[in-house]
């Protein structure tokens, strides 16, 4: 199951990283579930919770076996409707990113990336790498994060994938 969100990068009017910051924050707490309770649960369904941003879209996406099914759906529901974005997972996932991005830039291959991409989409929002950069992610605030959630990831644009041996009453 995938839920295809229109939140990639380009959606983050200047605020470069946002959409990635956001996307990282969606396991990390959901409803009544800290994020150990949902990687814990995932785990013991045997189920495989991934979740991505990139330029145009966030997928978040769940495989899982028929008879882990219901209570997979309910956790992934969650994570998609209801992230806490609590203050302590803000600060803790900002500084991954922040490290994710430092280590990101010793690549060569990953810094001619980055540079072709800003020669040739010069002027757009796709000249900037999904991950942002560390001093534009030091500069994010939760209080974005919450307001970059409210307004791109809603169902009216979403697009839901469902593949498997399911029965069409679920």
């Amino acid at each position: 199951i995938m839920a295809v969100i229109p939140s990639g990068s380009i959606y983050n009017e200047s605020r470069h990283g946002l959409s990635k910051l956001t996307s990282m924050l969606l396991d990390e707490g959901a409803g009544a579930l800290t994020g150990l309770q949902i990687a814990d649960e995932i785990e013991i369904l045997g189920s495989v919770l991934n979740i991505n941003s990139g330029r145009e879209y966030t997928t978040v996406s769940i495989l899982t076996l028929k008879e882990s099914l219901e209570k997979s759906l309910e956790i992934f529901s969650k994570i998609l409707r209801f992230p806490n974005f609590e203050e302590k997972d803000f600060n803790r996932e900002k500084s991954r990113l922040k490290s994710q991005i430092m280590s990101l830039n010793d690549n060569p291959s990953y810094t001619a990336s980055v540079e072709m991409l800003k020669t040739i989409y010069t002027g757009t929002e796709y000249e900037f790498p999904p991950n942002g950069f560390t001093n534009s992610i030091s500069e994010l605030t939760n209080k974005e994060v919450k307001e970059f959630y409210k307004k791109r990831y809603f169902p009216g644009e979403s697009s839901l994938i469902v593949v498997g041996d399911l029965d069409s009453s679920l």
